[in-house]
């Protein structure tokens, strides 16, 4: 690793319930975290991995309200392949600059950045994207046009970073007596701020996406029950002797014979079944869901000695 230089940066909370200089806990610690995390998925998205950072807390400043003052560190990943690569790392300026937290070239914090762009775009559906080159494209709603850097656009497009910024905005805007928040570097005699309203907190909460489907497979298997659900649509629970799973089944002739109590069941019932197993790829991670199909066959798993029996005969 080699180590750059600190890169300072403010955020600000600011409304009645912080006169006193002081904020919860309960509000504060899952911002910061979330920052941190914002932070560190736009380093990764921006450079690729070659550069890692480091988010600490150094004071507070502003009386009548809470503000404070966070150190970025970032380190060069550095082997025999990054060398060369490290060269073209953006350094932690660049990727503050491109998230909207500081001011970059005497540029207007939040100008053509990830914060000003969500704020432009607030909620509304996005008509088309015209990649101009390499390095911008123009969003277009409601016959507005707005061009940005294509890294911006990555970083607006980044589901996780979406979700972060919503608990580091949207989240403490919510509660009563917090009113606004803003983010500076200090930088010149009038120093420039990025603020977000309380109205327009809105803007900054994440969209819904819907889960993607990465897998599927059906398989003949066989499962041991270990919990029945007689309520329609509860999941049964099962086993295939590795794991334990809730099912949905949907074999309704079984389903019918359940409920007309034409079918008992016994704790060392094996059930073999046409099995579709799919995996969700969701905001927490991947999930796998499992439908039994159709109930082929049903037998108990109770073992019996095999005794030699033979026909009598006379």
């Amino acid at each position: 690793m080699i180590a750059g230089d600190k890169t300072y940066f403010h955020i600000v909370y600011d409304g009645p319930a912080l006169e006193n200089n002081e904020m919860t806990v309960k509000d504060l610690a899952p911002a910061l975290i979330a920052l941190s995390d914002v932070i560190d998925s736009s380093n990764s998205v921006v450079n690729g991995g070659r550069a890692e950072v480091e988010i600490s807390v150094k004071a507070s400043f502003k009386t009548g309200c809470f503000g404070i003052e966070l150190a970025v560190v970032q380190s060069i990943v550095q082997n025999i392949i990054d060398v060369v690569s490290s060269e073209h790392v953006k350094d932690g300026v660049a990727v503050l600059s491109l998230l909207g937290f500081t001011v970059k070239d005497g540029v207007e914090t939040g100008a053509r950045s990830l914060l000003q762009l969500i704020k432009w775009v607030s909620g509304r559906k996005i008509k088309k994207i015209i990649a101009n080159d390499k390095e911008t494209s123009v969003i277009i709603i409601d016959e507005e046009e707005y061009e940005v850097e294509n890294t911006v656009l990555e970083l607006f497009k980044n589901v996780g970073i979406r979700r972060n910024l919503e608990k580091v905005i949207y989240e403490p805007l919510r509660k009563d007596g917090i009113d606004s928040f803003a983010c500076t570097d200090l930088k010149g005699t009038k120093p420039q701020f990025f603020i977000v309203g309380k109205d327009e907190s809105e803007s900054f909460k994440a969209p819904q996406v819907d889960d993607d489907l990465i897998g599927e497979q059906i398989i003949e298997t066989s499962l041991h029950m270990l919990s029945v659900a007689f309520q329609q649509n509860n999941k049964w629970r099962f086993s295939d002797g590795l794991n334990s799973f809730y099912a949905e089944i949907q074999d309704t002739d079984f389903l019918k014979k359940v409920q007309k109590n034409e079918i008992g069941f016994r704790k060392d019932d094996i059930l073999k079944v046409s099995l579709k197993r799919e995996q969700w790829l969701t905001d927490a991670g991947i999930k796998t869901e499992y439908t039994i199909l159709k109930i082929l066959e049903r037998r108990s798993a109770a073992r019996q000695l095999d005794l030699p029996f033979e026909n009598s005969e006379k």
